[in-house]
């Protein structure tokens, strides 16, 4: 990262989270507000947490075919990958999961193989896993694998279609204003 050239002001910054610290679900909610969306996906979520709801950041995408994609992440994990860009001279501008990187559209659940892990994104799924788990995890879902080249080659087309930011609700990214006094 040291070799990184400083952004340029029409530039964005997205700092890619490996998706297994990033719980993604897909949940049935109405046409509600964005907190009324929260509210609820907390109410979801809770059932399935190890600890308290309270202790996680929630991410909402927009509504789509009555569901919304949701992203649930520990704020003590989100508050280190902020603070360790920050470190590194970065300012994200987007967090985002891997797994949510794969263009996807209609079709079979794309797999994407990288070393000891496995990237899935389909209907209704996404998740970073260990390509074991994978395979169990699928089951009978159809898949369909895709390489490098073709990860890179559709990521541009993605890129403007991206389900949903970690950097909202308290995470959003604030810029600051100065006054100039001349």
């Amino acid at each position: 990262l040291d070799t990184l050239p400083p952004s340029r002001e029409e530039e964005r910054v997205i700092l890619l989270l490996g998706g297994s610290e990033v719980t993604l679900r897909w949940l049935e909610l109405p046409a509600l507000t964005d907190a009324q969306a929260l509210a609820a996906a907390r109410i979801e979520i809770a059932d399935e947490c190890l600890g308290p709801v309270d202790a996680l950041h929630l991410a909402i995408g927009p509504l789509h075919g009555g569901h919304r994609l949701v992203a649930a992440i520990a704020n003590v994990r989100m508050a280190a990958w902020i603070d360790w860009a920050t470190n590194l001279g970065l300012e994200p501008d987007h967090v985002m999961p891997l797994p949510l990187l794969i263009a996807y559209g209609e079709g079979p659940a794309r797999v994407w193989e990288r070393p000891g892990r496995s990237f899935v994104r389909g209907h209704h799924l996404a998740f970073a896993i260990e390509p074991e788990l994978a395979a169990m995890l699928l089951g009978e879902v159809p898949t369909e694998a895709i390489d490098d080249a073709r990860f890179e080659a559709e990521l541009p087309a993605g890129l403007p279609a991206l389900p949903l930011d970690l950097r909202q609700g308290s995470w959003r990214r604030r810029r600051t204003f100065r006054v100039d006094a001349d």
